[in-house]
This record gives C-alpha cells, structure tokens and sequence, in this order.
C-alpha cells in the first residue's frame, strides 16, 4: 500500500490564496504548471489543487485574506518566466539580477498579492 500519490514528494508546499481557478492560469502562463487535480466545492469554486512545476508538485487552497508566501524556483531561463508572470498579470517584486552566489534572480508577485514566486538560473 502505497503512502503518497505515484511520483509526488514527501515535502510540497501548499499555499492559499483567495481564489484558486486564478491562481491555477497564472501558474500555468507563467511556469507551464500542470494541473494534477482540482477539487470543487458544491458552490464550484476549487477548494484544492496541485500542480506540476518542473519537477515539485505545489498545492493550493482558498483563504479569506491569506498570508502571503513566497516560493523559490529554479528555471531555465529566469529572464523568460519573469517575463511570463508580468504577462500573465503579476507584479514586479524584484527585476531579475545578477547575483554574487551565481544565481540571476528575479521576483514577480501573482496577481492576487498572495504569493511572491522568487525565479532563478544558476549562471
């Protein structure tokens, strides 16, 4: 009997967010997410969901006034996904930069405010 869903992690961040059908396009506009499940209340709002991103699963509900968080991704091109989220409604955080550890950085803030997406590419 297995203890996890095939190929998920022990450890997935699970953020909240005021509405999840949102916050599900701009994961997908911005890194490409793919949807694994999206549970809907009796009303038809998502009430959970999770994606792929690259190889984390993420994991989302709904929150009156959530508190905000910040997740940390690496990617392939920083420039190109920071791009996508501001063209997918986010915000910028922090212009894409080049630091001294070797990482180029940015931060794009999604469009509800709920959550800050730090992207990078190790240089």
């Amino acid at each position: 009997m297995a203890y996890k869903p095939d190929g998920f992690p022990s450890v997935a961040p699970y953020v909240f967010v005021e509405k999840v059908a949102p916050f599900l396009e701009f994961l997908q506009a911005m890194f490409g997410a793919t949807v694994i499940d999206a549970l809907s209340a009796d009303d038809g709002e998502i009430h959970h969901a999770a994606v792929w991103i690259d190889d984390t699963v993420v994991m989302m509900g709904p929150m009156p006034q959530p508190p905000q968080s910040h997740l940390h991704v690496y990617v392939p091109d920083v420039d190109i996904v920071f791009s996508n989220g501001l063209q997918a409604g986010g915000s910028v955080f922090e212009p894409p930069t080049d630091q001294p550890y070797g990482d180029r950085r940015g931060a794009v803030v999604d469009p509800s405010g709920a959550v800050t997406f730090w992207v990078a590419t190790r240089g």
